[in-house]
């Protein structure tokens, strides 16, 4: 199961201050249990990501990738509740520009709000980018808002499937070989 992951990125994004909150780590980690229902609706059916539970945002936020690098936690509340979040790096590398670490937000509008925010906090420091797929659950999401793929990365995933039945295979094919011989 091979897939190829990447660069998805808004260029030149236009900031708009917005009720999308910066949150600090102890209200992230007072939320948790919020953090982690958003999750599971958004990537639930979706694979490829660390097991979550109890202790998950703790342990992100005290990181010294969070703590030392700037990292930011936004929030997008609606009507009291979690409508999505985002965890961010300002200056990435490698994306060159501001990475969506982590986007969790199941609604179009979500999408737009937590974008909307984050291009205001960090404008001017180019590109906001992610790593993806056309499978990725808010891909299309991420697409209406002008999000686009910035040509081929050198990544490739792959995920076996199976890992038993194919090691039992290659051991057979081996042994006939040597057997051949």
């Amino acid at each position: 199961d091979l897939f190829f992951v990447r660069r998805l990125s808004l260029k030149d994004p236009v900031g708009k201050n917005n009720s999308v909150e910066v949150c600090d780590a102890s209200e992230a980690i007072r939320l948790e249990p919020a953090l982690l229902k958003n999750f599971v609706s958004c990537y639930g059916n979706y694979g490829g990501y660390q097991r979550r539970g109890p202790g998950t945002f703790k342990k992100v936020l005290d990181s010294h990738v969070y703590r030392c690098e700037g990292w930011k936690l936004f929030l997008d509340r609606h009507q009291g509740k979690l409508r999505g979040y985002a965890l961010v790096s300002p200056s990435d590398k490698r994306l060159k520009g501001t990475a969506l670490y982590e986007i969790s937000a199941p609604s179009l509008a979500s999408v737009k709000a937590l974008t909307d925010k984050i291009a205001h906090v960090f404008q001017g420091r180019g590109a906001i980018a992610c790593d993806a797929t056309r499978e990725h659950p808010i891909f299309k999401h991420l697409e209406k808002c002008g999000y686009a793929f910035a040509g081929d990365d050198a990544y490739i995933l792959a995920r076996v499937i199976n890992a038993e039945k194919i090691f039992k295979a290659l051991l057979s094919q081996s042994k006939n070989k040597q057997l051949e011989k």
